[in-house]
């Protein structure tokens, strides 16, 4: 029975360094609450400022709520504080999301409050075919520096019919606080036109989307739709081949052409074309050596390249496109006056940059005479307010592009806008006390003339009653003293006030085109008190609705092909974060 049940040393040395010897009886064993004894507490100020972290992470870099929940990620965290406890993904999603998502909107709230504001909206629809509005709103604030903020992106499952978007600006206007009308900047559908005229505000058209139908009217010519039909063709055949990519790489080396790749357009995007035609000429010599290689001659039967005659046309093509996409990059400048720019560029698109020239090829006059007779007829209805936020620009204060009689027109509108707005903002307006008024001035001369004229009073007359203490007036002004004498203000309105300013604001130099017209006003604005008042609000309009439009590209990252089934109440938040928020670095 020994030599059966035993073991030998060896057999139990084994086992024994296999599975571990069996603790003594002195050995104690350690209790599972042991193992949460030195973890972070949620609320020490290490566990807070990681979890902060965490929060900052998913906001800024557009991260879905489910990172703290992968593996790679939560071992990361480990490896950086062994003690830290990661709380859930519903702990960010509807604890520290909504906390932060209020504490920076009541600060937005109170940069907003009493500002002149201006709004731009515009719709999207996400992957998940959701439909959103956004709304953003731009402000001068006191330091003269223009202010952008998102302010909400709602689901708006309902048809958007300017009704509808109608109620959406009102309930938007209500939640922040607008209590003024502001400036509605929107593309040019026509619900839009409808929503902004039922919400009673001034409309301004995106000047973007302007160019971009004129544009888009020039592109329809059949001879210029053609080429680029043409040269669509030849880029989707490079983009879809390996082996031609491959072989256009070597040619671009071989000729030392910049190594770029050919860009496809969008139809939707007038500027998309010219992208797509200036990197074809760019790359018209790799592209035509490596189409007649012996690698892909003949491969492709729809395929060939582009005769002189195209070539001479696409080059055509971009020289009618390229000033108006300079003038789309200027005027989508959230950080400068852009509203003041449209009239005086107007002028210069319409009158030079695409008027008729000696030498212009037929190609190019079709394309010109289709940008001008979309543009011609714009801005009609708003073109004396447009004309007002162009003369407080001290770029283009002298109105060059009008006559001497627009001017005056446009400076009486002007003045007629200052004084509304002084009463509407209850400005009282001041003068200097020092110096003698017309009504001082004048009794101040009216006594010299007396003394002039009258030689009796250059004579002391001690009979004189009048210089005789009377005491019953010596106890009226014992009783009363000054209390009841009344000192004569001379009247100083404000639409004096006004003219002053105007009068000065003219002969002010204007300033280079490159400068900064809000550094002018801040230098100045104690120079032109009234003045400053509807400069702030006229040059804080937007010219483009491209503060709604590039929410787009945020939203597309924040709503993905992962996280497409998030919550319109996250994406309004997420969106309102990544725009709004500053974190303490």
């Amino acid at each position: 029975m020994e030599a059966l049940s035993g073991k030998s040393d060896s057999q139990r040395s084994l086992v024994s360094g296999h599975f571990g010897s069996r603790p003594s009886s002195s050995c104690k064993t350690p209790n599972v609450m042991s193992l949460f004894r030195n973890k972070l507490s949620s609320n020490s100020t290490r566990a807070k400022s990681i979890t902060a972290g965490v929060t900052e992470f998913i906001i800024k870099d557009l991260r879905p709520f489910c990172v703290v929940e992968n593996a790679g990620f939560r071992n990361l965290l480990t490896i950086l504080e062994p003690n830290y406890v990661l709380p859930s993904r519903q702990h960010f999603s509807e604890k520290k999301i909504p906390e932060l998502y209020e504490e920076v909107k009541r600060k937005v709230l109170y940069d907003i409050n009493n500002k002149q504001l201006s709004l731009t909206t515009d719709g999207w629809t996400s992957r998940a075919t959701e439909s959103y509005v956004t709304i953003t709103s731009c402000h001068i604030d006191e330091n003269w520096e223009i202010k952008n903020y998102v302010l909400q992106t709602r689901s708006m499952p309902q048809s958007h019919t300017g009704s509808n978007l109608a109620a959406l600006l009102v309930e938007a206007a209500q939640e922040w606080g607008i209590h003024n009308k502001p400036a509605v900047v929107t593309d040019n559908a026509a619900n839009m036109v409808v929503a902004v005229k039922e919400f009673a505000a001034f409309h301004v058209g995106c000047f973007a989307h302007t160019l971009n139908l004129a544009c888009g009217r020039a592109l329809k010519i059949s001879s210029v739709s053609l080429l680029l039909a043409r040269i669509r063709r030849i880029v989707n055949y490079f983009h879809r081949s390996t082996v031609v990519a491959a072989v256009f790489k070597e040619v671009q080396e071989r000729q030392q052409l910049p190594k770029h790749k050919l860009v496809i357009d969008v139809q939707t995007r007038w500027n998309s074309a010219l992208d797509m035609t200036s990197r074809f000429l760019e790359q018209q010599p790799a592209v035509y050596a490596a189409l007649t290689s012996k690698e892909l001659r003949g491969k492709e039967k729809d395929i060939s390249t582009l005769s002189e005659s195209d070539i001479a046309s696409a080059e055509e093509l971009v020289s009618v496109l390229s000033p108006l996409k300079i003038a789309t990059t200027a005027l989508c400048d959230e950080n400068t006056p852009t509203l003041s720019i449209i009239m005086p560029l107007m002028d210069r698109l319409l009158n030079e940059i695409m008027s008729p020239k000696e030498g212009d090829t037929n190609l190019i006059k079709q394309m010109k005479l289709a940008v001008v007779n979309d543009l011609s007829n714009i801005y009609k209805n708003i073109k004396s307010e447009l004309l007002i936020a162009t003369v407080l620009d001290p770029r283009f204060k002298s109105l060059p592009f009008l006559s001497e009689e627009e001017t005056m027109e446009v400076f009486y509108n002007l003045s007629l806008k200052v004084v509304n707005i002084a009463q509407e903002n209850n400005v009282s307006v001041s003068f200097n006390t020092d110096t003698p008024s017309p009504a001082k001035i004048s009794k101040q001369n009216d006594n010299d003339n007396d003394n002039n004229n009258d030689p009796i009073l250059d004579k002391s007359d001690e009979s004189d009653d009048s210089h005789v203490p009377d005491n019953n007036n010596s106890a009226m002004s014992s009783l009363f003293g000054d209390k009841y004498k009344k000192q004569v203000v001379p009247s100083y309105s404000t639409h004096q006030a006004c003219e002053n300013e105007i009068s000065s604001y003219k002969k002010e130099p204007a300033i280079d085109a490159n400068s900064n017209p809000l550094h002018w006003w801040k230098s100045l604005e104690n120079k032109f008190p009234l003045l400053s008042l509807v400069a702030k609000k006229y040059l804080g309009i937007p010219a483009t609705s491209v503060p709604s439009e590039r929410v787009f590209s945020t939203a597309g990252d924040i709503i993905t092909a992962q996280r497409s089934a998030l919550k319109p109440k996250h994406v309004d938040k997420l969106i309102f974060l990544k725009k709004n928020w500053k974190p303490k670095c």
